[in-house]
């Protein structure tokens, strides 16, 4: 008899089991369903951001090297000064838009790695470059709070360049942003860090956009509810640039295209 009820409490078991579990697959599907919208909204935020973020850098690059390397061009008055250990310290710029500002260290090396204390057209192989920057920004979809450092290696510059290489690595700490769109308003606190590999541009330069090599970036994105409470995700982001202006960006592998002409994911546009 206590065999029976034993055999029978667990036939009830396991019916209530299959119950709770299999009995109503649809009951499960909207949370299923919203854990999946909520995944593509960060995908898109984060490749919004990512957006912003890797045009600044194509303009650091381009940018600070023709600075640099400008026929005539005195580091002394861009507000650069040597230092006892070669490298060149020098004062805050405004970046190109919104009200962000940069220092930034520039180094020159010679074809054999050892630092030189000047640029020299026939004599400087690489140069580093070393910037910090800060502030604020918006567009009608995005603002953001910027706190970044680059580190930025350009070398191939040795007698006669055809192109210039740039590989570096890069950190944001806590860049607060906000997306708003047709789908509501969003609060992150972005942090990533970031590998620079093989980016190169043709000289003379003819465009913005870089003919190949790659930026990866790791970006935790810590998202701010309304209640202040806080909930934090990785993303794994690659941009591969092509030559062309529109790049692809994947970002825990859904692809999105960065226009680098306007800093917008082409569907935002």
């Amino acid at each position: 008899m206590s065999k029976m009820l034993g055999r029978g409490a667990a036939a009830i078991a396991v019916i209530l089991l299959v119950g709770a579990c299999g009995s109503d697959p649809a009951a499960l599907a909207p949370d299923v369903e919203a854990e999946a919208q909520q995944n593509a909204q960060l995908n898109l935020d984060v490749a919004r951001y990512v957006a912003d973020v890797t045009v600044d850098d194509i303009q650091l690059m381009t940018g600070e090297a023709d600075l640099v390397m400008r026929s005539g061009f005195g580091l002394a008055d861009g507000g650069c000064v040597k230092q006892h250990d070669k490298r060149f310290h020098c004062s805050k710029r405004w970046f190109g838009w919104g009200n962000v500002s940069y220092t930034r260290e520039i180094t020159f090396y010679d074809s054999a790695g050892e630092v030189m204390g000047y640029y020299d057209r026939d004599e400087t192989d690489s140069i580093d470059i070393y910037v910090s920057m800060s502030g604020d920004r918006a567009n009608e979809k995005m603002s953001m709070e910027v706190s970044r450092e680059r580190d930025f290696t350009v070398s191939g510059l040795y007698q006669t360049e055809t192109t210039r290489t740039w590989d570096g690595w890069g950190r944001s700490s806590h860049n607060r942003t906000r997306v708003i769109d047709e789908n509501g308003t969003r609060t992150y606190d972005m942090t990533d860090t970031t590998t620079v590999t093989g980016v190169i541009l043709p000289v003379p330069r003819r465009s913005d956009w870089p003919q190949e090599g790659t930026i990866e970036r790791t970006v935790d994105a810590e998202k701010v509810d309304e209640l202040g409470e806080t909930t934090t995700k990785n993303c794994s982001v690659v941009i591969e640039f092509n030559g062309t202006q529109f790049v692809p960006i994947t970002v825990n592998g859904e692809e999105f295209t960065l226009d680098l002409a306007t800093r917008k994911i082409v569907e935002d546009e």
